[in-house]
């Protein structure tokens, strides 16, 4: 195997192992209209209402282990208001462009309430659902601010951009958009853009769109092994 292309597709993977999906569920019993927050900084949250006095919250993870140092759950009830916090672990690597290993947060509740959704970079659905809503899904890596996260980022997916493997997150629209806000800064415009030499963009060019097929071939056959091991 081509070591340009093992190598990119190394930066594209983590290195943690891949694990079957974990789930995490609870039901919250209530009397009145229900109040629910919902707080993450990547997962995607679906809510769905039914016409049972309950609230009943699921996370689902196709990557990481819930628990230890994997995903942390914090939920807390005080009468009708529930509220759940669902944070990614701090030692996660740089770049996961597979679209496979997302998290999903899915909530059942009922019709009439009051939500307050907010994710950082994951999408948001709500479905007939009736009454006070504030849905927030953050510009940044982290939420509503740009950071370190962010300048961390940069030179990695701007690296691969370059490589003509921007097809690597097509299946992650937030991506496109967030590169999008990202390239517009004026800090990214002096700290990166005047840097770069003309030369060796097209030697990346044309490397780049020369091994696309095997990264992708391998990408491919990792994706199959996932999805054979989560079922």
């Amino acid at each position: 195997m081509n070591r340009f292309a093992l190598f990119v597709l190394g930066v594209c993977l983590t290195a943690a192992p891949f694990v079957h999906a974990e789930e995490w569920s609870k039901t919250y019993t209530i009397t009145g209209k229900p109040d629910l927050r919902v707080e993450t900084s990547d997962a995607d949250i679906h809510v769905d209402t039914w016409d049972q006095k309950t609230i009943e919250a699921r996370v689902t993870s196709d990557r990481y282990k819930i628990g230890g140092r994997g995903l942390k759950i914090e939920e807390h009830q005080s009468g009708d208001s529930v509220e759940l916090q669902v944070h990614f672990p701090h030692d996660v690597h740089i770049i996961n462009f597979n679209f496979h290993n997302r998290v999903d947060v899915e909530i059942h509740m009922p019709r009439e309430g009051r939500v307050n959704l907010h994710t950082g970079d994951g999408s948001i659905r709500l479905e007939n659902f009736k009454g006070e809503m504030v849905l927030q899904t953050g510009p940044w890596l982290a939420g509503d601010a740009f950071s370190l996260a962010d300048i961390a980022y940069a030179p990695y997916v701007t690296r691969l951009d370059h490589l003509q493997l921007s097809a690597l997150w097509r299946h992650r629209p937030h991506v496109d958009e967030w590169y999008a806000r990202l390239q517009d800064r004026k800090g990214y415009q002096e700290g990166l853009v005047r840097w770069f030499n003309s030369r060796y963009l097209s030697l990346m060019k044309e490397k780049g769109r020369f091994e696309w097929p095997a990264i992708e071939a391998i990408f491919a056959e990792s994706v199959a092994g996932v999805a054979a091991a989560a079922v």
